[in-house]
């Protein structure tokens, strides 16, 4: 049985794969960020998709990471699992976010 058919209509922001993007993520912006990674860029280059940023080489010992992800919340676990030190630049948000999950990791072990 078919019925009479709903009004077509403009998803919000006007752009349907955005909206169901963000419905997707919950709503979620992408978070984004800037580290200063102490290891050379064609290293962290090779070792870093472009789904999750672009590296920009500092000089022959460090680079900055121009970080993405789907929520802040998952930078600070993705940066880890590079194996380098590191120093976030920006958001400072994310500084916090990265002590409170070392001391986390400290109390578990």
């Amino acid at each position: 049985m078919t019925g009479a058919r709903g009004a077509r209509r403009t998803p919000p922001g006007g752009d349907p794969s955005a909206f169901v993007a963000r419905a997707i993520r919950g709503g979620r912006d992408e978070a984004t960020a800037t580290i200063r990674l102490f290891a050379p860029a064609d290293e962290m280059a090779e070792r870093i998709h472009e789904r999750h940023g672009t590296v920009e080489p500092l000089d022959d010992e460090s680079c900055l990471f121009h970080a993405r992800a789907p929520w802040h919340g998952g930078l600070p676990v993705y940066i880890a699992m590079l194996d380098v030190d590191f120093t976030v630049i920006d958001p400072p948000e994310l500084a916090d976010r990265v002590r409170d999950l070392a001391g986390r990791f400290a109390r578990a072990g």
